[in-house]
């Protein structure tokens, strides 16, 4: 065969197209609710871990939710500007979190600012 022919068409499973679809549907509605859970507890992570002085920062929350909308795990990060420890007392800050039911699991990404 030459080289610019194009590969065979492969069928897409109609199962796995719905399942991409569902959660690409619920991606924005999931973002929304970390965001807002995570603003609920802004007051109490910043008592907790913003000691202040310096530049205003923001913490980048990143959770993972299975379909019912059950927290699986969560990271902190930052763009390199936060203390290290903010990031790390945040990332030790319990969470046990639930969002309305995704029906798919989903990765999201929400935003903590300080102060």
């Amino acid at each position: 065969r030459a080289l610019d022919d194009p590969p065979p068409q492969i069928p897409a499973e109609p199962q796995l197209v719905a399942a991409v679809a569902n959660r690409d549907a619920a991606l924005p509605t999931a973002t929304d609710a970390l965001q807002g859970a995570l603003e609920e507890r802004r007051s109490a992570i910043a008592s907790a871990c913003w000691k202040g002085g310096g530049d205003p920062t923001q913490v980048f929350f990143q959770a993972s939710f299975d379909a019912t909308g059950k927290m699986l795990g969560h990271q902190v990060a930052d763009n390199g500007t936060a203390p290290a420890a903010l990031r790390e007392c945040v990332g030790k800050h319990p969470f046990s979190m639930k969002i309305p039911a995704p029906g798919a699991e989903v990765t999201v990404r929400a935003t903590l600012s300080f102060p």
